[in-house]
């Protein structure tokens, strides 16, 4: 029997496999891909708070040996309003990183195994198996078209918004909120862009940012002209970069594709139930919002890292399971709301309301606060905090009341 059998082994199963492994828990860690192996449906930025997690992992060197430039630089173009700022650090950390899919999933594969974990590659887990009320461990299917069964004191789905684990053991959703808008980018050689640049408008914005397979450059529509476009969203695509960002679309002129693909991307957005009787689940099986803020990969990497904390003190008999996750559910939960409704709220690309454009207009004149609304982004600063009505009235210069 396993102490733990980890479903998925991209950003979130492979660092809760290593850091259970680690500390000398004996993890199964399955995938029904390959490594290494692409994901496509993935901006992959890592902001400060991410790269912090892989830090202490002692990954820090290898991700910036995937040749992903360091960032720490944003503009935001609001039309009337533009900011710029570096990203406040996060436990010394001050450069965010964007390796491709590819290579980073490969990096955090390898450390799981180097730590112990047993992986099982291109095997599709079926469901779970239960005794009593409580998950016991999981039927996979093997490469080779045959069956598997394996038993463990926990099952962690990691296995993305469509997980198999969520599904088997009927885990509850709630603030759900539909798909609000798509994307898509394209990967560029030769563009000289060295910050995360960004041009919100209405209904649509276009972004870009270095990673280690060339500029990432992408446009974002509202849903509606996101299904009307897809016959034509290349075409599209150019047409908002020169709009809206120009000098950008300048850079492009005299640039090469990476690459062919325009890769497209959007998502519903939900939180479900954590936990139950032997059985967890983490990553984008856990809540998933919207890219437009690229937290993902960062929420993976932390949750797991401290998910792997409070199940090491149960596995060891130092914590009752229900309390102990308990509390783990609800901290992240706590961390991740405010967060979540910025990044479904942006993911509207609705006219900022007045008390927005009041704010922005005030930031404008106020370089110093800028960093803080830019780590509303990258989850170095809580927009609980930093939208407090104290906190947006020393800004605007008014009284707190």
């Amino acid at each position: 029997m396993f102490d733990a059998i980890v479903v998925g082994a991209r950003c979130a199963g492979s660092s809760v496999a290593t850091h259970l492994a680690r500390a000398g828990h004996r993890v199964l860690l399955l995938d029904r891909d390959t490594f290494p192996s692409d994901m496509t449906m993935s901006t992959h930025t890592i902001h400060q708070r991410g790269i912090a997690c892989l830090t202490r992992l002692g990954l820090r060197g290898e991700i910036v040996a995937t040749g992903a430039p360091p960032i720490d630089a944003f503009s935001l173009d609001f039309g009337e309003v533009r900011l710029a700022a570096k990203a406040p650090a996060v436990d010394g950390e001050r450069f965010a990183f964007s390796p491709r899919r590819i290579l980073l999933d490969h990096v955090l594969v390898r450390a799981a195994v180097r730590a112990g974990a047993e992986l099982r590659e291109g095997c599709r887990v079926l469901g779970v198996t239960a005794d009593g009320g409580r998950v016991t461990g999981v039927r996979a299917s093997t490469p080779t078209g045959g069956t598997f069964s394996e038993t463990a004191r926990w099952v962690i789905g990691a296995d993305g918004p469509a997980s198999t684990v969520a599904k088997s053991v009927g885990a509850p959703e709630y603030a759900e909120k539909p798909a609000y808008s798509g994307t898509a980018w394209i990967y560029w050689d030769g563009v000289p862009l060295t910050e995360v640049d960004i041009h919100l408008r209405d209904g649509e914005a276009v972004y870009g940012f270095p990673t280690s397979g060339g500029t990432l450059v992408g446009i974002n529509l509202v849903m509606d002209r996101f299904r009307a476009a897809r016959g034509e969203l290349e075409k599209q695509y150019l047409e908002l970069v020169a709009r809206h960002a120009p000098e950008l679309r300048e850079k492009l002129s005299t640039a090469r594709r990476a690459d062919e693909r325009l890769y497209l991307g959007s998502t519903r957005n939900f939180f479900r139930k954590a936990h139950g009787p032997g059985w967890i689940l983490l990553g984008d099986a856990h809540y998933k919002k919207d890219p437009c803020t690229a937290q993902g990969i960062t929420d993976a990497l932390a949750d797991a890292e401290l998910l792997a904390a409070s199940l090491g003190r149960v596995l060891r008999g130092e914590a009752d399971a229900a309390q102990e996750l308990d509390a783990y559910e609800r901290a992240r939960v706590e961390f991740a709301m405010p967060f979540y409704e910025l990044t479904t709220q942006m993911a509207t690309f609705a006219p900022p309301p007045p008390e927005m454009l009041a704010l922005q207009a005030a930031l404008e004149e106020r370089p110093e606060d800028v960093p803080g609304f830019v780590g509303m982004i990258t989850e170095a600063v809580s927009p609980a905090e930093f939208l407090a009505p104290a906190n947006v009235a020393r800004i605007l210069g008014l009284s707190p009341a």
